[in-house]
C-alpha cells in the first residue's frame, strides 16, 4: 500500500513538471499576470488529487473480477507516463520545436515513427517497461520532499504588492494632440516575407493599401535581440545589450556600451516624456508586464502573458487556479491561449485606438509570432497548424486584425486624424527553415494624419529612431512625407 502511495504521489508530481519549473524560477514571475501565490497552494492539492485519483482506479481494477481491468490499468499507467515526458521535453527548445522543424508533414511522419516503434516495444516488453518506468517513478518519490516544503514556504512569504501598481493619473486640463499617434506593433512580422518576397498565395490587402498610401521604408532593421531586448530599446530609444527580470514589476537592463545595469523602471522612455509633454499614453501589449514596469507613464494599459502561465490563471481564485493547471496538462494548450490573448488584445486595442483623449498609444499584438493558430482557407482559428507555413496564416491573420481596428477607427471617425505606424520588434527567426533565406529587416509603415500619397525610403535605418520620431510627430515638427523624409536622412545614423 506504501509503495502504491509513493508511485502514485511521485507520478502526480510528475505531471506538474512544467508548473513546478515555472514556479521555483523567480524571473518569470515578471511573465505572470497574477501574483503566483495562490498557484502553490493550487498544484499541491492538484498533486494530491491526482494522486488519490491514480490510488481509487488502481485499487478498482485490482479488486474487479474483470482480467482486462488490470491490464487497462497498466497500459493507462504507460498513456499518463507521457505528460511528464511532455513536460521534460517543453524544456528543451530544439525537442519543443519540432514540429517547426520537420513541417507538417516531417512531424506526422516523425510521431507515426515513433508510435510505431513504441506500440511495438510496449506489445513485446509491456511487463518490462512497467516495472521498468514503475521503479523509476517511485525512486523519484522523494521529489516532493522538495516540491511542497518550498511551494508552502513560497505561498506564506511572496509578496503580492509588485502586481499592484498605479497607473498614471489621465491628463484633462493640459495640452491634446492635434494628431494622435498610434504605433502598431505586430510580433515578428518579416519585411522580407511580407513584401520583398512574400508568397503569391498569400493575400495581405489591408498591409498593401496602408502601404499604398504611407511612407514605406524598405529597409528598416529593428534592434538587436528578440522581444525582451527589442521593446525596451525601441520605448528608451537606446540599444540594449542585456535584460534581466528580477521582480514582477522589473527588468534590469543594460545600454550598449556600458556596463550597469539599471531598472528600466527608473528610465525615461517615450510614454514618460509624451506624458510630461501633456500627452495621454497608453499600451496594450503581449509578452512585457508594461502596466507594472512603466504604468507610470501611462494613463491606459492592459498586457496578456506570453502563451499564459502554466502555474496559474488570470484570476486569483484557488478553484480558477486549480483548473487552468489541469488544463495546461495537455499539450493544445498553448495554441488555444494564444487564441485567447489575441481576441483579448484586439478588444481592448478597440477600445484605446478610439479613445480620442489618448495621444500616444502602442499596441503590440503577438501575431505573426508562433504558435501558429490560423487557417488562411478557413479563415478561422486552428488549433492543428503545426506547419512552418503556418507563419504564413498567422501573417493573413495579423492583416484581418489590422483590417479591423482600422475599420473600427474609420466608423468612430478618428482614422484620418491619426498617425499610423505598423512596424515589428523583429524579424521572423524561423526563416531559413521555411525557404533556407535569413533577413533581419522588419516592416516599417509611417502614414501621417491625412496622408493619401505613397512615398517609398530606401536607405538603411535602425528602428530604434522610432523614439525621437514618434515624439516628434507629437510635437507637430514632422507634418508631411517630405519632412520626415528629410528627418530620417538625419537621424538614420543612430545605429545598428
Amino acid at each position: 500500500m506504501l509503495k502504491d502511495l509513493a508511485i502514485a504521489l511521485s507520478l502526480a508530481n510528475l505531471c506538474f513538471l512544467r508548473t513546478w519549473g515555472e514556479l521555483f524560477q523567480p524571473s518569470n514571475y515578471y511573465f505572470m499576470s497574477v501574483p503566483p501565490s495562490i498557484a502553490f497552494p493550487a498544484v499541491i492539492l492538484n498533486v494530491l488529487l491526482l494522486a488519490a485519483t491514480f490510488l481509487v482506479a488502481l485499487n478498482l481494477a485490482r479488486y474487479s473480477t474483470h482480467a482486462y481491468a488490470i491490464n487497462l490499468a497498466r497500459w493507462a499507467f504507460l498513456v499518463v507516463l507521457f505528460v511528464p515526458l511532455n513536460g521534460i521535453r517543453q524544456q528543451f527548445p530544439p525537442l519543443a520545436n519540432l514540429s517547426v522543424l520537420f513541417g507538417r508533414t516531417g512531424f506526422v511522419i516523425l510521431g507515426l515513427v515513433l508510435a510505431i516503434i513504441t506500440v511495438f516495444v510496449l506489445l513485446r516488453w509491456h511487463r518490462r517497461v512497467i516495472r521498468a518506468t514503475s521503479t523509476i517513478v517511485l525512486v523519484l518519490s522523494p521529489f516532493i520532499l522538495l516540491t511542497f516544503p518550498q511551494a508552502a514556504w513560497l505561498s506564506v512569504k511572496y509578496d503580492v504588492t509588485f502586481y499592484n501598481k498605479p497607473l498614471a493619473a489621465s491628463l484633462t486640463a493640459r495640452k491634446r494632440s492635434v494628431s494622435r499617434v498610434l504605433w502598431f506593433l505586430f510580433d515578428e512580422m518579416d519585411q522580407r516575407i511580407t513584401f520583398m518576397e512574400r508568397p503569391p498565395a498569400i493575400k495581405l490587402p489591408e498591409v498593401d493599401h496602408l502601404r499604398s498610401q504611407s511612407l514605406y521604408a524598405s529597409n528598416a532593421y529593428p534592434p538587436p535581440g528578440g522581444t525582451r531586448l527589442s521593446m525596451p530599446s525601441l520605448i528608451t530609444g537606446k540599444l540594449i545589450s542585456k535584460a534581466q527580470p528580477i521582480r514582477p514589476d522589473e527588468m534590469m537592463i543594460t545600454f550598449r556600451g556600458t556596463k550597469e545595469a539599471v531598472g528600466w523602471s527608473t528610465q525615461p522612455n517615450m510614454f514618460s516624456k509624451a506624458f510630461e509633454a501633456g500627452f495621454n499614453t497608453a499600451v496594450v501589449g503581449w509578452y512585457h508586464p508594461y502596466c507594472r514596469v512603466i504604468g507610470g507613464s501611462l494613463t491606459a494599459c492592459s498586457w496578456e502573458e506570453v502563451f499564459g502561465s502554466t502555474a496559474g490563471s488570470r484570476r486569483i481564485v484557488l478553484s480558477e487556479t486549480m483548473l487552468n493547471q489541469l488544463y495546461n496538462l495537455w499539450p493544445w494548450r498553448p495554441r488555444q491561449y494564444h487564441i485567447e490573448t489575441c481576441l483579448r488584445i484586439l478588444k481592448d486595442a478597440k477600445k484605446a485606438v478610439t479613445d480620442s483623449k489618448l495621444g500616444l498609444i502602442l499596441v503590440h499584438f503577438p501575431v505573426p509570432h508562433k504558435p501558429y493558430i490560423y487557417d488562411r482557407d478557413k479563415d478561422d482559428f486552428t488549433l492543428v497548424n503545426y506547419s512552418i507555413s503556418g507563419y504564413l496564416d498567422n501573417l493573413v491573420l495579423a492583416d484581418r486584425i489590422l483590417g479591423e481596428l482600422r475599420r473600427t477607427m474609420e466608423t468612430a471617425g478618428i482614422w484620418e486624424n491619426t498617425t499610423v505606424l505598423l512596424t515589428s520588434d523583429h524579424s521572423w527567426r524561423s526563416s531559413a527553415l521555411f525557404d533556407g533565406k535569413e533577413d533581419h529587416r522588419v516592416p516599417f509603415i509611417l502614414k501621417l494624419a491625412g496622408q493619401k500619397d505613397g512615398v517609398i525610403y530606401k536607405p538603411a535605418f535602425n528602428t530604434i529612431i522610432i523614439h525621437d520620431l514618434l515624439l516628434a510627430v507629437l510635437r507637430g515638427e514632422l507634418s508631411s512625407p517630405k519632412s520626415v523624409v528629410s528627418w530620417l536622412d538625419e537621424h538614420r545614423s543612430i545605429i545598428s
